[in-house]
């Protein structure tokens, strides 16, 4: 073997060293970041994500995903701040249409005072005849309670009257009555009692209720979710360059393993495809990645209650997807791993 061919040995195992210890790196993080991504879907299926996806804005352009065989409509995300927003925008064009009017029509109103003075009168004379009807409503009101209340006394007094002639007491019929007034008492408390009280004791009832140990909030999740997509989908990529990278090594050197550093490069490109989010370029197409989006936190909640049929769909989406891609990760490292035990046999430099 001549000096060249052993100095071009040496070097393609040195790159070959490298390239295994980046491929070894990069393969760590896909899968620390995948494994991140399904336990923020995890705590969102347990219902440990407290908030809702149309509380944030998110960073994808697409306002449609595609579950598969069917697209699952997402409602339009708001901010807390576009409603003042768009309050500031209507007061500017307002003034702006405000400002734009004509000054004939100024010069006109202000010369006619008359004309406003009439039309003070006659809103003057609408509020005051409103008030009136108001008030007489209310005596109506109050006229036809007190003839009920006289009416019912007056059933009271003739119920009463029936008991004695038929010989029952006068304690049965006392004890009778306290009930009565009772129960009449404790209804006009409960009328009386203003509807904010009710409300406030549903809301306080609704707080009583149950809720996990512990909860995420849903923007730390978002925070997680994203930093994760990034992780896993540039190790993806550089994990499938390294895996490319050995494959010229080995076809320059001579090193051999062809085979399995090949089906490796193979299984790394297609985890990268699978993981790709192609909902969002192509929301109006029935394809999607594997990657968690934010806003689907919320459909993955509410993946049980669908359908049999959406169930099939949406584990195929959401679960499918990932397991796919992290399978592909796998055998890409297996075969890489493989690869590089027969080039260090075949080099010497491990026995067996």
């Amino acid at each position: 073997m001549s000096a060249n061919n052993v100095d071009n040995k040496v070097d393609a195992i040195e790159t070959v060293n490298i390239l295994n210890g980046a491929r070894n790196f990069f393969f760590v993080l896909a899968i620390a970041g995948l494994l991140c991504t399904l336990a923020i879907m995890i705590l969102s299926f347990m219902g440990r994500i407290s908030g809702s996806a149309a509380n944030y804005t998110f960073n994808c352009s697409s306002k449609q995903m595609s579950c598969g065989a069917g697209s699952c409509a997402l409602p339009e995300e708001k901010t807390p701040d576009q409603p003042q927003e768009n309050s500031k925008a209507s007061d500017q064009n307002k003034d702006t249409k405000a400002e734009e009017m004509p000054e004939d029509k100024n010069i006109k109103d202000s010369g006619s005072p008359e004309k406003k003075a009439a039309e003070d009168e006659a809103d003057a004379q609408k509020n005051a005849e409103e008030t009136a009807e108001k008030q007489a409503e209310d005596l109506s009101g109050e006229i036809d309670k007190a003839a009920e209340e006289i009416d019912s006394q007056a059933a009271e007094a003739v119920e009463q009257l029936d008991k004695l002639e038929s010989g029952q007491t006068t304690d049965s019929i006392e004890e009778e009555a306290v009930e009565k007034a009772a129960e009449t008492s404790e209804m006009e408390i409960e009328g009386s009692l203003p509807e904010e009280l009710s409300s406030e004791d549903q809301m306080k009832g609704e707080q009583e209720a149950p809720k996990p140990a512990w909860q995420l909030g849903f923007k730390k999740a978002e925070v997680v979710l994203n930093l994760s997509n990034g992780v896993v989908f540039f190790s993806l990529i550089f994990f499938a360059m390294s895996c490319m990278m050995s494959t010229c090594v080995s076809v320059s050197a001579n090193l051999g393993g062809m085979a399995k550093i090949t089906s490796s490069v193979l299984f790394a490109g297609a985890a990268v495809v699978f993981f790709f989010p192609w909902q969002i370029p192509f929301s109006e197409l029935y394809i999607a990645g594997a990657m968690y989006l934010p806003r689907d936190i919320d459909i993955f909640e509410k993946i049980s209650s669908l359908n049999w049929i959406d169930v099939i769909i949406g584990s195929l989406r959401y679960a499918g997807l990932w397991l796919l891609v992290f399978v592909l990760t796998i055998f890409a490292q297996i075969n890489a791993c493989s690869w590089k035990k027969q080039v260090s046999k075949r080099m010497g430099l491990i026995s067996g």
